[in-house]
């Protein structure tokens, strides 16, 4: 399919999302970034919350037990660092919601604002 016909193809769910019935200007959802954001927090905590206890080997010292028992302390570090990525993601992506809905009401208002013709 060419560009152009893609965006032909576009076109009737543009103009519906544009001029139809829905109360945001250029489509971006508030509840939807909410729930992303909420999805993301509650992986964060359970992700933190993973027991890496189970990793401690009593046994023999063998390469095998020794390898289980490093384990440990790199593997915490490891979903620590995921946690706290999906923390951050959710705290930016809240900031964009935030910040473009402010943005799209002040767009809405200079269209509004706008002569008709």
């Amino acid at each position: 399919m060419t560009p152009l016909a893609h965006l032909l193809t576009m076109l009737p769910d543009t103009i519906e999302r544009v001029f139809g019935e829905d109360d945001t200007l250029f489509g971006i959802d508030p509840d939807e970034l909410a729930g992303i954001c909420a999805s993301w927090r509650e992986r964060a905590r359970f992700i933190a919350d993973i027991p890496f206890d189970g990793l401690h080997v009593d046994g023999p010292p063998a390469r095998v037990t020794t390898a289980l028992r490093s384990l440990a302390e790199p593997s915490r570090a490891a979903a620590d660092s995921i946690a706290d990525r999906l923390l951050a993601m959710s705290v930016a992506l809240q900031q964009f919601s935030t910040d473009s809905e402010a943005s799209d009401t002040a767009a809405g208002r200079a269209f509004d604002l706008l002569p008709q013709r």
